[in-house]
């Protein structure tokens, strides 16, 4: 699936909710390293093509205003998440 002219970015889709919540009938993160490394993979040759990626399809339930509930797309958010705060993290170590 590509993305149209309507599909918003993952910046644009996080930066609108101030809380985003999975649910407890959600299965445990199970990604494991080779579906980590894929994704790490597809970003990095992401920025080096200077292109665009498509996370696929993020379903969520609208709680209420600014929050809602993951429903589809977990592990894939998730795993987007740890790699960023391992990013944010690396640069603090190295005083960036």
């Amino acid at each position: 699936m590509e993305p149209s002219a309507n599909t918003p970015t993952l910046k644009e889709v996080v930066s609108s909710l101030d809380d985003i919540s999975v649910g407890d009938y959600q299965r445990t993160y199970a990604w494991q390293k080779d579906q980590v490394e894929e994704l790490f993979n597809d970003l990095k040759n992401t920025v080096h093509d200077e292109t665009s990626h498509f996370f696929g399809s993020l379903i969520f339930h609208q709680t209420a205003a600014r929050k809602a509930e993951l429903v589809d797309g977990q592990q894939r958010l998730t795993t987007v998440f740890i790699l960023v705060a391992r990013l944010r993290d690396a640069l603090a170590d190295l005083g960036l």
